[in-house]
């Protein structure tokens, strides 16, 4: 399966947007499931509250264990109201999915070197603007396990 997402805004460097080791270090070598679900969130929601109240439950719904999943690729969309810093913040707050200041220097390290080795992080997300959602959040996510 492949989903191609282009953003000519895109928020940052280090995102999974421009990185695409990201995906190829955890894709494995043995056979293995990808679930894949889409989600639109109503509007003024708060993504924190999204992911807890709607995209954790459906996905057990669906009968995936997010716990299982070695990797969790998340494409999250909104509206030019909230897309930006603090967005993409709440984001990653939300997900345990940032990278800190010694993540970001292994990442620069590892470009340089050209090895793909620092940091292993379990959900990486995408980030893009779509104008047509206004204040709503689409989330997309293939599971890998």
């Amino acid at each position: 399966m492949i989903r191609v997402n282009y953003d000519p805004k895109a928020p940052g460097s280090l995102l999974l947007n421009a990185n695409m080791c990201y995906l190829y270090e955890r894709i494995p070598h043995t056979p293995f499931q990808l679930g894949y679900i889409s989600m639109t969130s109503d509007a003024h929601k708060p993504f924190d509250l999204f992911w807890v109240t709607d995209v954790i439950p459906y996905i057990e719904q669906c009968g995936y264990a997010i716990e299982d999943a070695s990797a969790i690729y998340t494409v999250v969309s909104t509206g030019e109201e909230q897309y930006g810093p603090d967005f993409i913040g709440i984001v990653h707050g939300t997900l345990q999915s940032g990278f800190s200041v010694d993540d970001a220097i292994g990442l620069l390290k590892s470009a340089i070197h050209g090895t793909c080795d620092a940091p292993v992080k379990r959900i990486y997300p995408v980030f893009c603007m779509d104008p047509s959602l206004g204040e709503k959040m689409r989330r997309t996510s293939p599971l890998s396990t």
